[in-house]
């Protein structure tokens, strides 16, 4: 392939010089480089390659993090899951939190930094929804209850 038909979004690795098929990934497969511009991480927030997030997102148990059901009556819960993806939308939140009612989203998923944070955040949420039945969290009342 000349230089003339590289494809737009292909980048070179620092290391080896070769071009990098996937430079969302940020990782030469030629030399086992991780060219530190991956947009994607595992649930520790360690960068991976494109093709092992797509292998973790089949997974189930490790993409969903905590599930909760504040009163089984009425039909509420909440989620939190990794996403795995950084500076998608120009954030590095690869963690969400959404309450749902019969299946879908009530209002706007909570996105968090790490781990902690949206298992933390989980674990408000749920108080909220506990002591207020019915009315899911708004970003102002979040902003109330987490610290």
């Amino acid at each position: 392939m000349s230089e003339a038909t590289v494809p737009l979004y292909t980048t070179v690795c620092g290391t080896c010089n070769d071009r990098i098929r996937n430079p969302l990934d940020g990782f030469c497969h030629t030399c086992d480089t991780f060219t530190g511009t991956s947009h994607f991480v595992d649930v520790h927030n360690r960068p991976i390659t494109f093709e092992r997030w797509l292998e973790l997102r089949e997974d189930l148990h490790y993409r969903i993090l905590a599930e909760s059901v504040p009163n089984a009556a009425d039909g509420w819960g909440i989620r939190t899951c990794w996403t795995g993806q950084i500076d998608t939308w120009g954030s590095d939140l690869p963690f969400g939190t959404g309450v749902f009612r019969s299946g879908k989203v009530v209002g706007e998923l909570t996105m968090w930094r790490d781990l902690a944070a949206a298992l933390h955040g989980h674990t408000r949420i749920v108080s909220w929804m506990r002591l207020h039945p019915g009315i899911p969290p708004t970003r102002d009342t979040l902003a109330e209850v987490l610290p």
